[in-house]
């Protein structure tokens, strides 16, 4: 299977900007290089928040939202009945976890995507996580 790895992080000149793309380290510097078609294919280069940085997890939700490394998830983690945890996917140990209410889970691609479901991130959303 053949993986593209892809970023996210925010526009450090405009916080609420989200770029999506290929990530870049410069001298200390990150920047997210997003390709657009513009008379042929053309990079657009961002410099972002480097604490606002996520890897694409390659996996989407229920509702087929890519998931990212700091996305807050709602995961049915029983295979019976449901039980619907929040926690956050993290990048720990050279996995991607789901890491919530005493849970702590290996992602697995073949899991199947109407267990999760994205309802923000830790950075748009920093209370969401511990509301109840």
């Amino acid at each position: 299977m053949k993986r593209k790895i892809m970023f996210r992080g925010k526009y450090s000149e405009d916080s609420n900007h989200w770029v999506y793309g290929c990530l870049m380290d410069l001298e200390g510097c990150l920047f997210i290089v997003e390709n657009y078609k513009h008379d042929g294919f053309s990079y657009r280069n961002y410099s972002v928040i480097r604490e606002t940085v996520g890897q694409n997890i390659d996996v989407k939700d229920k509702n087929l939202n890519d998931i990212y490394e700091g996305d807050i998830v709602l995961y049915n983690v029983s295979t019976l009945e449901p039980h619907i945890v929040k926690g956050v996917i993290e990048f720990k140990e050279g996995n991607f976890i789901f890491r919530g209410e005493g849970y702590c889970i290996t992602h697995h691609e073949n899991y199947s995507n109407d267990k999760r479901e994205v309802i923000g991130n830790i950075h748009d959303n920093k209370g969401e996580l511990y509301e109840t």
